[in-house]
């Protein structure tokens, strides 16, 4: 579908998103960390658990204590309009290949501009501990340079990264990750509370273990996109179910997989038939990549697709490919397309 789409000032769009997020970032912070001019004990054993660990560059950080998640589940966030440019080729892809009942997979290439990339250990005491990905240029750190030489504030900035989830899997195996899409028809209702687009997934790894339990929780709350693009989900989970949820005609619309995999890209798939679906070439290469193997691929095999799909182009290329293992916890993570030279392997313990 991204054929279809015109191409528009990236630069422009990313200036006016790292802006506004920033306003984001800030009352945030005020739920996080109140009127206190000093970093808490555990605020400055997260922030001493920083670690870069590639180049690219790639940080590492542990999470420690509460980030304020249930306080901000109750008050929410202020919306307000914003003029979103919707036409750029979105090149985001993920995967669900759900066929090995011991290994179920979880495929995702993270597309955007480069800027320095967080992996997260959380481990809320109100919530599920997960793992996550977070872009740390949604933060105010647009280089390297820019974290080596943080200052307080930034510090703070940097402790809000529970809220930018962009993909990652909770100690039940519940794995989650976005793509963005040209339109989506999200009414506000304000007999509900309003999460960013980022934090919508951060609700579903701290408090569901199912792809049930994710639909129950997010009919509850309204989800807002500005100042990034609108957005839908890949959801899996490790007893082989998973679903695409996006909005569509002012409603939630839930996809379910009838394989024993899915695929999602970057156009609304509900409603959508054949043809339009064949527009997107990542989306036919994954799919028959799938059907070919019936739903199951190895961990290798998996991220072999993903470099299949994976982008150059200077404005958007593939920042990160991950593989998350929803049955072992074992997850792979490439930044930056260097597949043959250097793969991180980590494992998150999950829940028996």
């Amino acid at each position: 579908m991204e054929e279809e789409i015109k191409k528009f000032s990236f630069k422009k769009y990313f200036i006016v998103f790292l802006i506004v997020g920033l306003v984001v970032i800030a009352s945030i912070t005020v739920i996080i960390i109140s009127d206190q001019s000093l970093l808490s004990e555990n605020d400055q054993k997260t922030l001493s658990s920083l670690e870069k660990i590639d180049d690219h560059p790639l940080y590492v950080m542990t999470y420690y204590g509460d980030y304020g998640f249930e306080q901000y589940l109750e008050s929410g966030m202020n919306v307000h309009a914003q003029n979103i440019d919707k036409n750029r080729d979105w090149a985001c892809t993920c995967f669900a290949v759900l066929n090995n009942v011991s290994d179920m997979l979880f495929g995702r290439n993270f597309d955007w501009t480069y800027s320095p990339k967080l992996l997260l250990f959380t481990d809320s005491p109100h919530g599920y501990a997960s793992v996550t990905m977070v872009d740390m240029g949604m933060l105010g750190f647009s280089n390297d340079e820019q974290v080596s030489q943080m200052s307080i504030e930034s510090q703070r900035n940097l402790l809000t990264s529970p809220y930018y989830t962009l993909d990652g899997m909770n100690e039940f195996g519940l794995t989650v990750a976005c793509m963005a899409v040209p339109q989506a028809d999200n009414p506000i209702d304000p007999n509900k509370t309003t999460l960013n687009s980022c934090s919508i997934m951060r609700l579903a790894l701290d408090y569901a273990k199912t792809i049930e339990e994710v639909i129950n929780l997010w009919e509850n709350y309204n989800v807002y996109f500005p100042p990034g693009p609108p957005l839908h989900y890949l959801i899996a989970d490790p007893e082989g179910n998973s679903a695409v949820i996006e909005w569509v005609g002012g409603e939630m619309q839930v996809l379910k997989n009838d394989n024993t995999w899915q695929v999602s890209t970057n156009f609304v798939i509900y409603g959508s038939n054949e043809q339009e679906r064949a527009l997107c070439s990542r989306y036919t290469i994954a799919q028959d990549v799938l059907s070919n193997n019936n739903g199951e691929l190895s961990q290798t095999e998996a991220m072999n697709l993903l470099e299949d799909v994976s982008q150059t182009n200077p404005s958007y290329s593939t920042q990160w490919s991950a593989v998350y293992n929803m049955n072992t916890g074992k997850f792979n993570i490439v930044m930056g397309r260097k597949y043959e030279d250097l793969t991180h392997n980590f494992t998150f313990s999950l829940r028996n």
